[in-house]
C-alpha cells in the first residue's frame, strides 16, 4: 500500500487500455484508490481515445476525471502542484476532443493562478491549431495576466508561421505587441519586444524589426539591476545575430549607453 503502487496500477491499467483489454483495464482501475492517480488513469483512457478518434469515450472519461479532481479535499492532495498539473492537462483534453466551451470552464475552476493561466494557454493553443478562431479568443480573453496573453499571440504566430501565414503571424505579433502598455514591469516588456523583432527579422521585415529592437533597447535602459539588464541585452542581441543583423549606428549608440550602467 503505497504512492507507488497506485501509481503503477494507473500505468498498468492504461497499458492495458491502449492493448484493447478494456475489461482487465477496468478491473484494475477498480483496485486504485488514489483519486490523483485515478485521475491520470482516466486521462489516460481519454488520450487513448481522442488519438483513435473516439472523442464521446474521451469526454466521458474527461468528466469523470474532472468531477474526481473537484472532489478532491486537501487531506487527499500530497502535491498540490501534480494536482493543478493534472487539471490542465484535463482543459486542454477537452480542447482536444473539440468541446472548448468545458475546456475553458475546468481551466476557470482551477485554484491556482499560474496552473489556471497555463491551462487557458493550453486550450487557446489546441483551438489555434485547429483553425477555431473563436474559441481560441475565448480562452485568450479570461487570460488575466497581460504578459501572459502577449506570450500567446506570440505563440499563435509561430503556428501561423509553420502553416506558412506570413500576413497572420504578423498580424499575431501586432497584437502582442498591443498588450505592451499593459504589462508594468520592464523585464516583461522588453522580453515581449525581444520577441517580437526576433520574430519580424526572420519573417523578412527589416524595418519593424529594428523599430521593435530599439524599443526593447530604450526599454532595457529602464531596468535598474545591472545584471539582468545584460541579461535582457544579450537576448536581444542573440535576436539580431540569430537573423544575420547588426546594430545600426543609432542602436549602437544606444547600446553603448545602456551598457556603459551595468
Amino acid at each position: 500500500e503505497s504512492v507507488l503502487r497506485e501509481g503503477f496500477l494507473s500505468n498498468v491499467s492504461v497499458g492495458m487500455y491502449r492493448a484493447g483489454s478494456v475489461d482487465l483495464a477496468d478491473r484494475v482501475l477498480d483496485t486504485i484508490n488514489d483519486k490523483s492517480a485515478l485521475i491520470a488513469t482516466l486521462t489516460g483512457f481519454a488520450s487513448v481515445h481522442i488519438a483513435k478518434g473516439g472523442h464521446s469515450e474521451a469526454l466521458e472519461a474527461l468528466s469523470e476525471a474532472r468531477e474526481i479532481i473537484k472532489s478532491q479535499v486537501e487531506k487527499e492532495t500530497r502535491d498540490h502542484r501534480v494536482k493543478f498539473n493534472q487539471w490542465a492537462t484535463l482543459a486542454a483534453r477537452f480542447a482536444a476532443c473539440r468541446d472548448f466551451a468545458q475546456g475553458v470552464a475546468t481551466a476557470l475552476e482551477i485554484p491556482d493562478g499560474d496552473a489556471l493561466t497555463s491551462a487557458l494557454m493550453q486550450v487557446a493553443l489546441v483551438a489555434a491549431d485547429m483553425g477555431e478562431e473563436a474559441a481560441k479568443n475565448e480562452a485568450v480573453v479570461h487570460i488575466e495576466d497581460a504578459l501572459s496573453r502577449a506570450s500567446a499571440h506570440l505563440a499563435f504566430s509561430d503556428l501561423e508561421v509553420r502553416r506558412g501565414d506570413s500576413a497572420k503571424a504578423l498580424s499575431e505579433i501586432d497584437a502582442a505587441l498591443a498588450i505592451l502598455p499593459e504589462i508594468d514591469r520592464p523585464v516583461s516588456r522588453a522580453s515581449v519586444l525581444t520577441e517580437a523583432a526576433k520574430r519580424i527579422f526572420a519573417l523578412g521585415d527589416e524595418g519593424r524589426g529594428r523599430e521593435a529592437g530599439r524599443s526593447a533597447l530604450e526599454t532595457v535602459s529602464e531596468i535598474v539591476d545591472g545584471s539582468i539588464r545584460a541579461a535582457c541585452l544579450a537576448n536581444l542581441a542573440a535576436a539580431y545575430i540569430g537573423n544575420g543583423k547588426s546594430a545600426s549606428d543609432s542602436e549602437s549608440e544606444a547600446l553603448a549607453s545602456c551598457i556603459a550602467r551595468i
